[in-house]
């Protein structure tokens, strides 16, 4: 079985992932235990967390943890906050990955990189440009960019999106 190390795991996506058995002994960590999680491990989400040594013979990291929207924010300075959160973390935990030989790299991005809205009986699709509009969104997307393209790029990197296909 792989090993998995899971960010996020007390989170809205990240603590429906500890429900599957997939997931029984993944180590989850972040700034607060999950409540159905059997291993946990207290780091906070920065650019200079250092995941070294739970890294060790990881075969899979499902990076979950962001800061989500939030409503009736002031969007001046807050594009900085979610990049602060968002992205470079995400990019120093994939390079951290790359260095202990993590095989897979699964980043859990948004929809919201695509845009607010389709034509009419259009659809978002794996095809669609990126068209971020604000700063949460802006910020998924220069991570998922940065998994794909930036220097010592994650090989096997899957940037999952929710599908609003049917």
């Amino acid at each position: 079985m792989d090993k998995i190390l899971l960010t996020g795991g007390s989170g809205f996506v990240g603590s429906a992932l500890l429900q599957h058995t997939a997931f029984d002994e993944a180590v989850a960590v972040g700034r607060s235990c999950p409540n159905n999680c059997r291993n946990f491990v207290y780091r906070t989400l920065d650019s200079t967390t250092d995941y070294s040594e739970l890294l060790n013979d990881v075969d899979i990291v499902v990076h979950v943890a962001a800061r989500a929207h939030v409503l009736e924010e002031n969007p001046q300075g807050s594009l900085n906050i979610y990049r602060d959160i968002n992205t470079s973390p995400t990019l120093a935990l994939a390079k951290q990955a790359i260095n202990a030989g993590v095989k897979q790299f699964i980043f859990i991005s948004s929809i919201k990189v695509l845009g607010e809205k389709t034509e009419l009986n259009e659809r978002f699709t794996h095809a669609s440009p990126l068209n971020p509009l604000d700063p949460y969104a802006i910020s998924k997307a220069e991570a998922e960019i940065g998994l794909k393209d930036g220097p010592g790029c994650y090989p096997t990197t899957s940037s999952l999106r929710k599908k609003c296909e049917r």
